[in-house]
């Protein structure tokens, strides 16, 4: 499904103001397409274990802010149109990640804004699995018996 032909002509223009900004504070042009796909590639490269830096890894997470910002200036119609195309990326990344402030929590992580900026791989590697602590954080995911997250080993 292409986005563009399902939005109506202001929320096309609402998302070409919102790129045109975005590509001034990012210092790269910008579409929308593009951070549709980049949102993507790293929801399936997370799920397949692939080895990313920390600061690639907050890039990616960096692009679905970028598309919760478009989301945000939308119409209900558009929001709706965005948010089922971006269902099986959001999926795909809370299915590969955990949230170890919220072990526990039954909800789904797409009601809060920027939950997955909280969410971590559940099967780090290499270099990311390196970075992780660098935010303070552990790398194991939660664990029943333990009443949620554990802190990583000093």
């Amino acid at each position: 499904m292409r986005l563009e032909q399902n939005l109506s002509a202001s929320d096309r223009r609402r998302v070409e103001d919102a790129l045109k900004r975005f590509a001034e504070k990012e210092a790269r042009s910008l579409r929308l397409s593009d951070l549709l796909d980049e949102w993507n590639a790293l929801a399936v490269s997370i799920a397949m274990g692939e080895d990313w830096s920390l600061a690639a890894y907050n890039r990616g997470l960096r692009t679905r802010d970028l598309i919760e910002e478009i989301n945000e200036g939308l119409s209900m119609e558009g929001r709706r149109v965005l948010q089922e195309i971006l269902a099986d990326s959001d999926s795909e990344f809370i299915e590969a990640t955990y949230d170890p402030l919220k072990p526990d929590s039954k909800h789904s992580p797409t009601s809060e804004i920027g939950w997955w900026q909280f969410r971590i791989p559940k099967d780090p590697r290499g270099r990311l699995q390196l970075g992780i602590p660098e935010l303070g954080m552990g790398i194991r995911p939660p664990n029943e018996e333990a009443g949620g997250f554990l802190p990583a080993e000093a």
